[in-house]
């Protein structure tokens, strides 16, 4: 008796299915125009999605070639010739412009903020860093790199406060290598600005920090001396 009613279980569901099955072959015959439309227009999609995904690869592949060769010809950081960095910010702007949105442009914006800074163009080396920061994740080791030659510009224009603020980002995560050289530079900057309390504080921070022994001399001086000055003026 089990073995009956499983049979006639399974031919039940077996009638279902071929039913469903014909019911939809009718659906398709009596639309074939809706069907032949649909499946256009998948074929379409998929053509479009594979043409993009393949364009986009190409393209990439034509901005890493590209910006291989202007690395090739980029000046040193010891440069003082600026003319030379003139001739690689034409060819990065270039590459930045008709390859916007692919992932080496991020490199090169941030090689052009540093081309900016060079050869004085501050304000321009500020455009474009910040841009960059727009397009940069959060945890994109950029960042840090992003931050530091913005502070450098800022601090060419004397915008100190802007500065200050951009140092101070670099030291929000204590493991990042360039900490110690931004509390360097708050040091520095707060020294030059006459407030010599945050001055001594931000060295102290490097002195705690900075494995470097040539600065570390050098910030152990400063320290010595500010806080002569101030026992002396107390």
């Amino acid at each position: 008796m089990k073995r009956r009613r499983r049979k006639s279980k399974f031919r039940k569901k077996e009638e279902e299915v071929i039913a469903f099955s014909t019911q939809a072959l009718d659906w398709a015959k009596e639309h074939t125009r809706e069907v032949t439309a649909i499946v256009v227009a998948l074929l379409l999609v998929s053509g479009v999605v594979w043409w993009y995904v393949n364009y986009q690869k190409h393209r990439e592949l034509r901005a890493q070639h590209l910006y291989s060769q202007i690395l090739d010809k980029y000046p040193s950081p010891f440069e003082t010739d600026k003319k030379k960095f003139e001739q690689s910010i034409q060819k990065l702007e270039k590459l930045t412009t008709e390859f916007k949105g692919t992932l080496v442009t991020q490199s090169a914006m941030l090689d052009l903020g540093n081309a900016y800074f060079t050869t004085g163009a501050y304000k321009k080396g500020v455009s474009v860093l910040t841009d960059l920061l727009k397009k940069l994740d959060k945890e994109s080791p950029y960042r840090q790199l992003v931050y530091l030659n913005l502070g450098y510009c800022y601090e060419a224009l004397k915008k100190f406060q802007d500065a200050l603020s951009t140092f101070e980002k670099l030291t929000a995560k204590p493991e990042n290598a360039l900490a110690p050289l931004a509390y360097y530079n708050l040091g520095r900057i707060n020294e030059e600005s006459g407030d010599r309390e945050d001055a001594l504080k931000y060295y102290r921070e490097y002195l705690d920090q900075s494995s470097s022994q040539v600065f570390r001399q050098i910030v152990q001086e400063k320290v010595e001396k500010l806080s002569f000055n101030r026992k002396k003026n107390h």
